[in-house]
């Protein structure tokens, strides 16, 4: 089974990719080879890349991070939580990012079509750049998408 993402959308407060599982299953021993994307960020690359489809604006400087540091975080590699923290808000009790006003982002998965479960996470690259991983459910053809939102209102 192949997962594959295509950019959909790219704005300076969003990045929406479209997920495609083709429901095979190519490696039994190990399904989360076929049920999983990564979504690159590496300076350059052929999209789909968060560097290369992130529009000129805030979600920009956080996918950036790396190169130029983001509000209390330097530049250079960053941490599994200095990730999760940008990515996914999961900063409990402001341990990363120091207080509630650096700004940050929120991922998201949801179904389009077929019975598929979703999920998305943060982790790092070698480079310690922030990535982006959906997984789908193994075995199962469907769609759906991955959005990531740099959060700008209350309500996000």
């Amino acid at each position: 089974m192949a997962l594959v993402a295509s950019l959909v959308e790219s704005t300076p407060f969003r990045l929406r990719y479209l997920l495609t599982a083709d429901g095979e299953v190519s490696s039994p021993t190990n399904p989360d080879l076929d049920a999983s994307v990564v979504i690159p960020n590496d300076v350059g690359g052929a999209t789909p890349n968060l560097d290369t489809d992130s529009s000129a604006g805030p979600l920009r400087e956080v996918v950036k991070v790396r190169l130029t540091g983001y509000g209390p975080i330097a530049a250079g590699a960053i941490t599994q939580a200095q990730a999760r923290a940008l990515f996914l808000s999961d900063d409990a009790a402001s341990a990363v990012l120091t207080n509630d006003l650096v700004g940050r982002c929120v991922a998201e998965c949801q179904g389009r079509t077929g019975r598929l479960s979703w999920a998305v996470d943060a982790e790092i690259d070698g480079q310690g750049d922030p990535v982006l991983r959906a997984r789908c459910t193994a075995g199962v053809a469907g769609t759906g998408y991955v959005d990531l939102h740099f959060r700008h209102t209350f309500d996000l």
